[in-house]
């Protein structure tokens, strides 16, 4: 692991106060799983909850299920937000980590995870942390009649704390594998993301500091001097730089700006 990589986790254990005597393989698995699911969800979460990594995990360190938007650790919510909101959009997020490279046989083994976890005839053993995501996935998939704006989609982030090359045999590897879960015909999409240590030091900055964004803003004019403000202004956006402004580069609205704006 890389210098710069290896501070981020430390400094990442002491912030969420993670026992000490945990292996450095667990802690891993819960920074990558708090830099995957801060790019998906903007808000709070704690990271104990997405957790899955251990014996028996199907090769999933961590699951998150978010419907409507929300995240959702049971039935209860699901079926409160569906009645509230007449209708289920499913998003899930499923995380890896590796310490070292990229391999395509470890990649494999994700993937046959994740279609035994989603298999109506289940043979992997799993343990108590992924049977309790299971039966929260498929009880959502049961309210399927809510399904008003397509069925879940599906994000995989896999990290390592190598580096992603776009290998022809591992780009090849992975479409093999995605095109086998889009053929279960259960999901409106499957996105596979690589996650090396640049763009893992990239997702954790981005979940810990303030957002920069650049945009055009041609039809403003200067507002006068304020006390404390530096500049303003009052104009008008297209609709497409406003979006720029609130979204992430995954197209994931910021809910986090709206805390204190």
């Amino acid at each position: 692991m890389d210098l710069v990589t290896q501070n981020l986790v430390a400094a990442f254990k002491a912030e969420e106060s993670l026992p000490v005597k945990m292996d450095d393989a667990t802690v891993l698995e819960h920074f990558v799983n708090y830099c995957a699911i801060s790019n998906e969800y903007g808000e709070e979460f704690d990271v104990e909850d997405l957790h899955t990594g251990g014996p028996d995990d199907l090769g999933i360190d961590g699951i998150a299920v978010m419907v409507n938007g929300t995240m959702v650790l049971d039935e209860q919510e699901v079926k409160d937000l569906a009645l509230a909101n007449k209708y289920i959009e499913a998003k899930l997020v499923f995380c890896q980590s590796k310490s070292g490279g990229f391999s395509g046989d470890e990649i494999s083994n994700t993937f046959f995870g994740l279609k035994d976890l989603f298999s109506t005839e289940s043979s992997m053993p799993r343990n108590a942390r992924i049977a309790e995501k299971e039966r929260l996935i498929k009880f959502i998939y049961e309210q399927s009649a809510w399904f008003k704006r397509g069925n879940p989609t599906v994000k995989i982030y896999y990290a390592t704390t190598g580096k992603w090359q776009d290998d022809p045999k591992l780009v090849k590897r992975v479409s093999v594998e995605r095109d086998s879960l889009i053929d279960l015909d259960i999901f409106e999409s499957v996105d596979f993301i690589p996650v090396d240590a640049k763009t893992l030091q990239r997702l954790y900055s981005n979940a810990k500091n303030r957002f920069s964004k650049s945009i055009e803003f041609a039809s403003k004019i200067t507002l006068p001097e304020l006390p404390g403000v530096q500049e303003s202004y009052l104009g008008y956006l297209p609709s497409e730089e406003f979006m720029k402004l609130i979204s992430d580069e995954s197209g994931n609205m910021l809910k986090g700006l709206f805390y204190d704006n």
